[in-house]
Parts: structure tokens; sequence; C-alpha cells
């Protein structure tokens, strides 16, 4: 169970600080909360993110196993029932922004806290807004079996062989408050009205397709259309999972051993957890349609504040409208979907190697690899279609860009709703009115088209602890790659490249070491006081070097474009970045001279024809730059821990007292691993390390008792 609330909840709430009743009366219990009040400059008061979850698993299983001559046979099977009981409070209880924008002396100026602040006691939000979320009921069950034979094949060889079945079944919401898919081929309910509307504007900028090419098709299904159907996608078939491994002994104290197999991942748990295992804020199950959000400005001309504190949604909170929409769900925004042939994530594992033991060593070295398939991919499919799109790689192509944000007459207004912008301008820019579905402003969706792939040299070196001594080492030599993210929306495939999480090179060693002094030990065992002050010390450490994390310039609304060739050859590293870098100054990681975003020009720059930051004009253009590039990594970590301790006998006090002192060191030689550099072209600390990864050196002195 995750009860994650604010601590006001139930306690205090927007009216006892006076704030209107609507705010809470007839809301769900998330909105008897203190509400979230932003004074730029401030902390904010309180908090609008949490999340109420109660999960259970019910589980069952059988295991038999059977030895029959050479071959140890074992068989299962598995059942488990998952339930998930949650709701996210996200702005349930209010969100209130105070810039200072109403209150600073010059209009257009830099808000300070001073301006923020008085805005505040104005009562004057220049932003309101509060959601009605929806909660979600979800069931999924699992099944599997499984038979394994161990088989002795010769006094040298031993063989395993084995083969899994799975089954996921989709998730089930109880109340069938999800969409299901995106209805990308039907007609949407308003589209008679549009394409009317549309043939008037069709004429009026080349760009546009002709009114009998102009489409509005596609909306949201929901669980409600399929009758009593809870399952909001179709569960792949069974999934079989062979296994097989060997073990030969090739010579005395060396063995040779190998395996592959296949390892099933569960979208069920993927989906729940929002992606990200362990989540607490947010899930994947579409609910559009089932939450509302209302939003509503301060003032539109500066002069008339419709909305305050004191009454900050003057028209009313608009309520879920749940699936009674039908297709016109969310029409003028961006809308999620549950694919509804998902396949199930895997991984194919393979190792071979050998293992030798000699004296009090054990050494191995092996091959290790992983191929992951169907792996979840975020994909948009409104994007802006390619063929609108500039190929231009070496610099902003300005035209195009120009031409794709030109607006023309509105053809959705008054037929979408006024609360999205789509609905309630009077003009619209062409970019929209070409895209697939232009009634939405985005349809995405997490596939499962992703996939990666590992390779690695894994060698160890151990040394079971013999005369007080002790050592693991462990070196690795790896290369990650995956295709998880999409360069560019309108792409076939996810990009193919090095992985956030490659690391090639990674040497670790620890170890342990009693002092051979004092009582027992091999030197000074009898000296009386010298024994007891030298003896019984123990020094153990830790060290580790590991390559750094390639810098990922990841999918924005724009590109960075490089103009030195290969953008490997503006990597500095640790040279660079201490020659830039001077006091209250950060240093930059890599040259940034060729990098076209480098430097925000003045306004005047911009009039003389410089490039304008805050709205690079490369949105329209088809991206070749990769998202990382092997050369371009951020710092290596290379740190040694190390301590010292000492057990004391108190047996004089109590017998079975004993006092354990220790001295730690974390990062004992003060080696700095400084953070990955802002990888953000738009941002004026554009490959800029503003902090320190590692923590410098601390010393850590640890006393306690044992009895």
């Amino acid at each position: 169970m995750n009860q994650n609330t604010v601590p006001s909840q139930g306690k205090l709430s927007a009216t006892s600080i006076g704030m209107p009743s609507y705010l809470v009366d007839g809301l769900p219990p998330a909105a008897f909360a203190f509400p979230r009040l932003d004074v730029t400059g401030y902390q904010s008061l309180n908090s609008d993110n949490r999340v109420l979850s109660h999960d259970d698993v019910t589980l069952g299983s059988v295991q038999v196993s059977h030895l029959v001559g050479a071959h140890f046979l074992r068989s299962g099977v598995e059942f488990r029932m998952y339930n998930t009981n949650a709701g996210i409070t996200t702005q349930s209880n209010g969100r209130y922004q105070n810039t200072g924008i109403y209150t600073e002396q010059t209009s257009g100026g830099a808000s300070s806290i001073t301006y923020s602040y008085a805005q505040f006691l104005l009562g004057l939000p220049n932003s309101s807004a509060i959601t009605i979320n929806s909660d979600l009921a979800v069931r999924s069950n699992y099944w599997a079996g499984w038979l394994q034979d161990d088989w002795k094949a010769s006094p040298k060889l031993t063989v395993n062989a084995g083969l899994r079945y799975e089954y996921e079944g989709p998730n089930s919401e109880r109340n069938q408050k999800a969409n299901t898919y995106f209805d990308f081929g039907a007609a949407n309910p308003i589209a008679p009205a549009v394409q009317s509307a549309y043939a008037k504007v069709a004429t009026t900028n080349p760009l546009l397709p002709s009114a009998s090419q102009f489409t509005v098709n596609g909306g949201l299904r929901f669980l409600s259309d399929q009758g009593g159907n809870k399952q909001d996608y179709q569960a792949q078939a069974i999934t079989l999972l062979p296994r097989i491994g060997f073990s030969y002994l090739v010579a005395q104290n060396t063995v040779m051993r190998g395996g592959y197999g296949i390892f099933a991942d569960s979208l069920s748990t993927f989906y729940l957890s929002g992606g990200n295992s362990g989540s607490t804020s947010t899930f994947l199950l579409p609910q559009q349609g089932f939450t509302a959000t209302t939003s509503q400005s301060g003032t539109t001309d500066n002069i008339h504040f419709t909305s305050t504190l004191a009454n900050p949604f003057p028209n009313g909170i608009a309520q879920p409208t749940g699936s009674t929409l039908g297709m016109q769900t969310f029409l003028g925004q961006s809308v999620t979907f549950q694919p509804p042939h998902p396949n199930v994530p895997y991984n194919q594992r393979w190792s071979f190697g050998f293992q030798r033991a000699f004296g009090g060593w054990l050494a191995a070295v092996d091959y290790v690899g992983n191929r992951g398939v169907h792996l979840p991919v975020n994909k948009e499919y409104d994007a802006v279609p390619r063929q609108y799109l500039s190929t231009v790689t070496n610099g902003y192509d300005v035209d195009v860009n120009t031409r794709l944000t030109a607006t023309v007459s509105n053809p959705f207004k008054g037929i979408v709703p006024s609360t999205a912008s789509l609905g309630s301008g009077s003009t619209v820019a062409v970019s929209q009115l070409v895209r697939p579905y232009p009634e939405f402003t985005g349809v995405t969706a997490w596939i499962t088209s992703g996939s990666s792939i590992y390779h690695s040299f894994q060698a160890q070196l151990n040394r079971r602890f013999t005369n007080g001594a002790s050592l693991t080492s462990a070196f690795t030599w790896s290369k990650s790659l995956d295709a998880t993210q999409y360069l560019n929306s309108t792409d076939p495939q996810p990009w193919f490249g090095v992985s956030s999480n490659d690391r090639p090179l990674r040497f670790a060693t620890s170890g342990i070491y009693q002092l051979p002094f004092g009582r027992g030990r091999r030197f000074l065992a009898d000296k009386g006081f010298v024994s007891t002050v030298i003896g019984g010390w123990q020094v153990q450490g830790v060290y580790q070097v590991q390559s750094g994390a390639p810098l990922s310039f990841n999918t924005q609304a724009t590109s960075p474009v490089y103009t030195g060739g290969n953008p490997v050859n503006s990597a500095w590293g640790r040279s660079g970045y201490k020659a830039t870098a001077s006091p209250g100054v950060a240093g930059d990681w890599f040259n940034t001279a060729n990098w076209l975003s480098k430097t925000v020009p003045s306004s005047s720059a911009v009039a003389a024809g410089g490039v304008d930051r805050t709205t690079l004009p490369n949105q329209y253009q088809v991206r070749v730059f990769p998202i990382r590039f092997n050369g371009l990594r951020a710092d290596f970590l290379n740190q040694l821990d190390f301590g010292v301790q000492r057990n004391f006998s108190l047996a004089r006090i109590y017998e079975p007292l004993q006092l354990q002192f220790r001295v730690e060191a974390t990062n004992l030689l003060n080696h700095p691993v400084y953070s990955a550099p802002n990888t953000d072209w738009t941002n004026n600390a554009f490959g800029q390390i503003t902090s320190q990864a590692n923590q410098p050196r601390i010393y850590q002195f640890v006393a306690f008792v044992r009895f």
C-alpha cells in the first residue's frame, strides 16, 4: 500500500484560507488539501503531486522433482493475480502561480521575488488550475509452467535443458475507465463541419492540401465500446522460453561452461509503473476523458482580472466526460492510446567461458551477451508529414520554418471546444492543418518496436579468505547499443546507436586484510601490552574505475547543428574543462565553437540576421544528428573507498560484550567526478559543467557495541 498524500490531506483545504467552497464541495477527497501556491523566488506552499495506491498479489505454485538415472527432472506451474487500485492526486488541490508579472515596474521586465510576493498578496495569480483525476482498479492474471532436466551425461559433462511457457493476461479495468485504441481510419464526427469550413481556407496557402484531400479522421475508442469487455488490449498467446546450458571439465580444476536462454518481461508492470518500475506518480493506463483539468488565466487584457484567489474559476470547474463524447474526447488536445496488440518484451541471453581454480585463487573469463526484443518505445502518430520538412542539415532552414508557422483562418473555431486553443483561436498554424489528424495536437502510444544488443568480455579473479586476506577483482569490456527512441517522429524505425547505459570499461577490486600483528597473528603475538595495542586491526577497501556515460542530445523541438564535421572532434574532457573554468565561471566539457546554437545573440544581432535561440527555426527539419556519440562522454569514475577497523573484547565487564571501532574514508584520494555537461543546445549553459557527481573526500568515525 502506498499512501503518499500531501501532509494537509483531510485537515486543511482551500477554504481554510478563505477561498470558495466549490474548490472542495462535490469534488473527490483529494481536493480537501491545502492548495499549491507558487510564488517565484520562494519555496512552493504545499505539493500537488501524490498518489494513493493499494497493490496486492495472490500467488500459488506447485513444484515436482524426480530423479531418473542420470536425469534430475523438475517441473511446476505457477499462478499470480495482480490487483492495483490507485489514484493520482496531481493538481487535485489546485495550483496557483504568481510570477510577479502584474506588479513589476516595466512590462516584460525581469520579475523579482518582491514583485511575485506583491502579486500573491493582491490575490491575483497569473494562472490557476485544478484537476479532477480518475482512479483505476486494474487486474491482470499470469500463468506459467516449466520443465527442467539436469542431465549428468558423463563424469565430465553436465547438460541443463528446460522449457518455460508463460501467459500474461491483459490489464482489466473494473469500471471500464480507460480508452483502448485510436481509430485511425474512422471519420471523426466533427469532420463534415470542419471540412466545410476548411474549403474556404484551402486556397489561402500553397502548402495546404486541397479541400478534397483534407481529412478529419481518428479518435479514441473506450472499453465501454466493447460491451462487457474490460480488457484494454489483446494479450499475446503463450510465450515459449527455452533454456539450455552445459558445464564440461576440460582438465583438473578447469571448467568450460556456457548457456542460452530466453526471458520474458512484463507488459502489465510496464504500463502500471509509468514505464519506470517503482514509479509512484505515473501510470500508462490511458484514461483521457476520465480526468478533467480546468485552467484559467488571471486576465486577458492586464486591466480586468476575471480570476482571483477569491474566485479562481468564475466559469466553474470542468467535469470529466468519461466515454460519453466518444471520438470527440479531448479534441484540440494531445491524446494517448493503448495499442490493441502489443508484443511481450523479452531478452535473449547467452554466455560462454572458462573457470579455473589454483591454490586459494579462482579465475574466470566469459563472453556474455544479451539481446532485447520488442522493447517499448514512445511513438508519435500525428507529426507533420515528412514531405513538408526540410532536409537541410548544416544550418537552419528559416524559409521552411516560416512557411509552416504561417497562420491562416482557423476552420476548427467554434467546432472544437473553446477550452482548447484550437477551438478558440481565430487563426491556426499551417503546420497544424497538414498533420494526419489535425483535430488533435498529438497522438502518441507506447509500441513494442524497440530493441537492444549487449556484448561483453568479463574477467574475474578471486582469492578466498586465506591467511587473513581476501580479494575480489572484476574487469568488464563491453558495448551496449539500443533502439528505444525515434530520431524523427516520421522515421519508420527507432534510432539505433550507443545506449545511455553503455560503459565500455569497468574495473573494480575489493579486499580485506587482517594485519599480521598481535595476539593470534603471525608477528608480535606475545608482547603483552604491545600486542594489545597493535593487534586485531583489519583494513579493507574498494577501488573502482569506470568509463563515463555517453552524452545524450535528446530529441526535442529542434536539432543541434554542428558545423565542424564530426561532433566527436569537439571533445575536450578534463583538460578543456580545466582550461575554460575559473572562479565563478563554469567550464566547458567540449569545444562549443562549432555548435551553431552556442551563443545567444543580442537583440541587435538578431535584427542583423543572427539566430534567436529562443525560437530556433529548425523544428521542421529532418534530423540526422545522432542522439548519442561513442566519443562524447561524461566524466569517468575513479574512486577509492578505504576503511580500518578493530574489535575490542570487553569480557572483563561482561563476557559477550564487544566493541568495534571503524575509521572509513569515502573517496580517499579525493578524485572529483564531474556531472555531465548541459546538452540542451537551446540553453545558455550548453556544454558547461556546473556540479560534481560524486562526494568529495569524507571521513567517518564509527564505534558500536555488540552483545
